[in-house]
C-alpha cells in the first residue's frame, strides 16, 4: 500500500514523495483507516480535488478519504492520540468475508470471552505482541476498552474491538501548508 500511495502523490505533485504511516498492518491484514503523513517541495492547493485525483490512480482496494493540512513537524505515528483495532470472527462459512473474518468452530461464550479480556486492563506492557529492535521508544500502552459483540449486519460473526491509547493526530498536530496528512480507507 505505501508504495502505491507514494507512487501516486510522486506522479500527480512531480516530486519524490515518501510517506509515514500511524502504523503497518501485516501482510493479509485490512486496514478499515489508516492515517499516514508526507512532506511537499510546495504548497498544497485545492486538496479535495488532490484526493479525488489520487483515488483515479490508485488500485481500488486503496482509497482516500481526505487529505488535511498539519504543522511542518507533524508524525502520523508518534503524534497519534488513538488507536482502535477490530477483529472479527465468524462461526459460519461465508465466502464473501473469507478475507476479512477469523472461522472459529463451536458456540461462542460472550460472557466468558469479556472476562478474559478484562484481564489486560491488568497490563500496559506489550512488549511480547511487539517488533523488537524497531524505532519504537516503548511498547507500553493503556487499553481504554475492549468489547466483543455479536454483529448482526454479519450473520454470525462477532467483533473484538480493542481500543488502545494513542492514534488520531492530535488538533496541535495541524496545519502547514506543505505538509500533509492523509487519510486512508
Amino acid at each position: 500500500m505505501q508504495q502505491e500511495l507514494e507512487t501516486a502523490l510522486s506522479t500527480v505533485l512531480r516530486q519524490t514523495i515518501a510517506i509515514t504511516g500511524a502504523g503497518r498492518t501485516d501482510a493479509g491484514v485490512h486496514a478499515r483507516l489508516m492515517v499516514a503523513h508526507f512532506d511537499s517541495e510546495e504548497a498544497l492547493a485545492d486538496l479535495p480535488f488532490l484526493s479525488e485525483k489520487l483515488n483515479r490512480l490508485l488500485p481500488k482496494d486503496i482509497a482516500i478519504y481526505r487529505i488535511v493540512p498539519v504543522k511542518e513537524n507533524a508524525h502520523a505515528r508518534f503524534d497519534a492520540t488513538s488507536r482502535t483495532y477490530k477483529y472479527y470472527i465468524t462461526t459460519r462459512k461465508d465466502p464473501f468475508n473469507n478475507d476479512f473474518v477469523s472461522k472459529l468452530c463451536g458456540e461462542l461464550n460472550f460472557d466468558l470471552m469479556n472476562q478474559a479480556c478484562a484481564s489486560l486492563f491488568d497490563y500496559t506492557d506489550f512488549t511480547s505482541f511487539s517488533k523488537l529492535h524497531t524505532d519504537v521508544k516503548t511498547n507500553n500502552c493503556k487499553i481504554m476498552s475492549i468489547l466483543i459483540i455479536l454483529v448482526l449486519t454479519m450473520p454470525g460473526s462477532e467483533a473484538l474491538t480493542v481500543m488502545p491509547e494513542p492514534f488520531s493526530l492530535s488538533a496541535s498536530s495541524r496545519v502547514n501548508s506543505s505538509s500533509a496528512s492523509l487519510v486512508l480507507l
